[in-house]
């Protein structure tokens, strides 16, 4: 059941990625929103264990394999981007007026101050990379979890209650964030996505999965098009961006309820289970390079329907149902084609180096 439950979840990832390359090459409603970036932290939440906090040993372990995992990834690409950002310019794969650096006609972008270049590197994610904010994110909210949760169990006697306590205290840190519009390295997102995390590590503890029946399914399903409708304005974890924190609450729960549903469908169905799963296990290969892939397909579209290079710059190009599917595939496959490629390479590279 253990093996079948991971598989769930990857498979709940697999979905997730998916909604996101789709709200990253459409005009996508509320629905999509609601659901697909929150669900990455509930997974981690969900297989956050409690012996990660019971010693200092055990949550400095923890927090250095998140630091390699997500920081150092974040970091890394972050640098090669900026590194290759004037480039870009250059073959027009970013416009210079949109950019968060100033365009000069170095080859390497050029900084004032080291001031300027920590900036970039802190405050403003490459256009080409931007999704992989959410590692950074995710990484500060693992390790306050994993600090708040060594400081309950090790102070306090009723540990889940002042847990609860002090997340709702960083979800309300999080919502003052969004009313007074600050989100400066992304620190409101991280307050608020606390909560989301902590929503996966109570489903964990308390809710078995096989619980989620159809009934359920149905119920979660429909208030969240109801919240779709009806809500006026849009709701963004990225951005901090939400106006009603109990509300935030509750359509974490309804989200993970219908996402955790449709995977339980899909591992049902071989073919399909064995498909997804593999997507889920490899969403952070398709997370950073989604929108590399998008400028592949814009090369394509430009060159077969003669229109102007300058159009290679947009995030992608029509927004027809036709056009919004070739981009959702091609954002899906061709980074995990990269991967097996890259994975192959290193796998050749390795024999031959044993052979020597």
């Amino acid at each position: 059941m253990k093996s079948n439950r991971i598989k769930i979840f990857d498979i709940s990832k697999a979905l997730a990625i998916i909604m996101v390359v789709y709200g990253h090459c459409s005009n996508m409603s509320n629905f999509v929103y609601l659901i697909h970036v929150p669900i990455f932290f509930i997974v981690s939440g969900y297989f956050f264990k409690e012996k990660f906090a019971t010693n200092i040993n055990n949550l400095f372990d923890f927090i250095k394999h998140n630091f390699i995992k997500l920081l150092c990834t974040y970091f890394a690409f972050q640098l090669i981007f900026i590194f290759l950002h004037n480039w870009f310019i250059d073959i027009n794969l970013y416009k210079a007026a949109e950019t968060n650096i100033s365009y000069s006609k170095s080859i390497v972008p050029y900084y004032n101050t080291l001031t300027d270049f920590i900036k970039a590197l802190l405050l403003h994610v490459e256009p080409l990379i931007q999704p992989i904010w959410f590692l950074y994110v995710l990484f500060f909210v693992s390790v306050i979890f994993a600090l708040v949760s060594t400081f309950v169990s090790k102070i306090m006697h009723n540990t889940e209650l002042t847990r609860l306590i002090i997340v709702l205290l960083f979800l309300l840190l999080g919502y003052h964030c969004y009313e007074y519009q600050f989100n400066i390295a992304y620190i409101g997102t991280i307050f608020s996505s606390i909560s989301a995390y902590y929503v996966g590590f109570l489903f964990a503890k308390y809710v078995k999965i096989e619980d989620i029946d159809f009934y359920i399914f149905l119920f979660s399903f429909v208030l969240l098009i109801g919240f779709d409708i009806y809500l006026l304005k849009s709701i963004s974890i990225a951005n901090n961006f939400y106006y009603n924190p109990l509300l935030l609450l509750l359509l974490l729960l309804l989200g993970f309820v219908f996402i955790t549903y449709i995977a339980k469908t899909i591992e049902k169905i071989k073919p399909l289970s064995v498909l997804f799963s593999y997507i889920g296990q490899n969403t952070i290969v398709i997370l950073l390079f989604h929108l590399c892939a998008f400028k592949f397909v814009n090369i394509i579209k430009i060159q077969m329907l003669h229109l102007s290079p300058e159009l290679l710059y947009q995030r992608y190009i029509g927004n027809d149902i036709f056009s919004t599917i070739i981009y959702v595939i091609a954002g899906v496959s061709l980074p995990l084609l990269a991967n097996v490629v890259y994975i192959e390479a290193k796998s050749i590279l390795r024999l031959k180096n044993g052979a020597i």
